[in-house]
């Protein structure tokens, strides 16, 4: 005859049971609140990151599916901090500022010619896209007459060697075409031309080189005044930027740099040999190669800050794009024309440069160095017009 145990001593004989059941109970509960976190963080995600559908998707989604699939995989990996990213613009760009420079400075220490001589080839093109839709077209200056024939038509002038001189009359263009402005900011923006126009005659090769090196730290403030900040997150990237840039040309780097083995390592003819002479004319000592990792550094993120920064903080919404709508907003501001020529230019040059790096190189740079001066002129123009931001009517 089996006996029927009673309740104390079931629990007197095995107290583990009754505490392993507790650990489940509690491990379920723990499992059921991540659950739920999960859950909420893939709502934000699903809001921003739509499950495309399969009937009827154009090639756009067919051929970024997989790029915004692995941002969206990466947001899901980030857990419950997702939440926050997607959310706050601030913290999002402030964090994608502070991964560029970082990001950049790795780079410049330990392959900095091979970034040097990569850098313009891959991302040269689509920067400039940038600087033309960020700077031309959604403010709208490419609808007004005299910004062509004021501003416009000297930029293009420095593709034939005009240099700087150009750059300074299409920043003296700038202070007459810009809309109601006031008579002493047309003064300021005129008198600075004459000066910049003067010492560009006087000093050419002298103006041309120090306005290579300005014009990349210039990025860098223009983010920091591109919208109205709201909190403090923006001062992370920009507080790494200048500590970095501090650290190179104070030469606290190079115990490291010298060391290994990697930083001399440089395509076949863009050496140190080759771009320290380029972007140091003149500079004595080791002042040359501080001054050249300084640009290798700064370029780096003056790229970023076109190709990635500045397109976050030009919507008018605070949660990010997928890829594909990037693209097509992308297509809505510049044309298709434009959009195609952007890409098989990027696309010729990076297969140009599987043959001839130096080449391929030489020609972005023979093309593409108006940039810079049709940012000193718009960056006039903003400063006229009162405008903290380009500004457009179309959200993208």
């Amino acid at each position: 005859m089996r006996l029927k145990r009673s309740d104390e001593s079931r629990g007197g004989r095995f107290p583990a049971r009754e505490r392993y059941e507790d650990d489940s109970r509690a491990k379920a509960a723990a499992a059921s609140r991540v659950d739920a976190g999960v859950s909420r963080v893939s709502s934000v995600v699903r809001s921003v990151y739509p499950r495309p559908v399969l009937p009827g998707r154009s090639a756009v989604d067919v051929v970024f599916a997989p790029a915004d699939k692995l941002r969206l995989l990466s947001l899901r990996a980030l857990g419950p901090v997702a939440r926050r990213v997607v959310r706050d613009r601030e913290l999002r760009v402030a964090l994608i500022g502070a991964g560029a420079v970082v990001a950049a400075l790795a780079g410049t220490l330990f392959l900095p010619w091979w970034l040097l001589a990569l850098g313009p080839v891959i991302l040269g093109v689509p920067h400039i896209m940038a600087d033309v839709r960020y700077l031309v077209v959604r403010p709208g200056f490419h609808k007004r007459v005299l910004f062509w024939l004021l501003v416009a038509a000297p930029v293009i002038a420095t593709l034939f060697g005009a240099g700087l001189r150009a750059g300074a009359i299409a920043v003296a263009g700038a202070g007459l075409a810009a809309r109601g402005a006031a008579w002493w900011k047309r003064a300021i923006v005129v008198g600075a031309a004459a000066a910049l126009g003067v010492c560009a005659w006087v000093y050419p090769w002298w103006s041309d080189l120090s306005f290579a090196h300005l014009h990349n730290v210039a990025a860098i403030v223009l983010w920091w005044v591109w919208r109205e900040r709201k909190g403090f997150w923006h001062f992370v990237p920009i507080a790494l930027f200048f500590l970095a840039l501090a650290l190179i040309a104070a030469g606290a780097l190079e115990p490291l740099l010298f060391r290994s083995e990697l930083f001399w390592s440089a395509p076949r003819g863009l050496d140190a040999n080759v771009q320290v002479p380029w972007l140091a004319s003149e500079v004595p000592g080791e002042w040359a190669i501080r001054l050249t990792l300084s640009f290798v550094f700064a370029q780096s993120v003056h790229y970023a800050i076109w190709t990635r920064m500045i397109p976050e903080e030009d919507r008018s919404r605070d949660t990010p794009r997928t890829f594909a709508a990037s693209f097509r907003a992308l297509r809505a501001d510049l044309g298709w024309p434009l959009v195609t020529a952007g890409v098989f230019a990027t696309i010729a040059l990076c297969v140009w440069a599987t043959w001839d790096i130096p080449a391929a190189r030489s020609m972005y740079l023979k093309t593409g160095l108006f940039h810079g001066h049709l940012e000193l002129a718009t960056f006039a123009m903003f400063f006229l017009e009162g405008a903290r931001r380009a500004r457009s009517a179309r959200d993208t």
